[in-house]
């Protein structure tokens, strides 16, 4: 398998995905609706929500 069809899994955490999120240009974070659903909007546009409460780590 060549290293452009090899997959590598990434795991990432709430901070990951924070960090993530907030380094793309424009990035605002918010709790608009709650005290526990975290959104991330560039523009006043939604682009990612997550409730912090219940965040499971993601790995893709």
């Amino acid at each position: 398998m060549d290293s452009v069809t090899k997959k590598t899994k990434i795991m990432m955490n709430l901070e990951d995905l924070k960090k993530f999120c907030l380094s793309l240009n424009g990035t605002e974070e918010k709790m608009p609706f709650d005290n526990k659903t975290l959104v991330f909007t560039v523009k006043g546009k939604m682009f990612c929500l997550t409730d912090i409460t219940k965040f499971i780590t993601l790995m893709y």
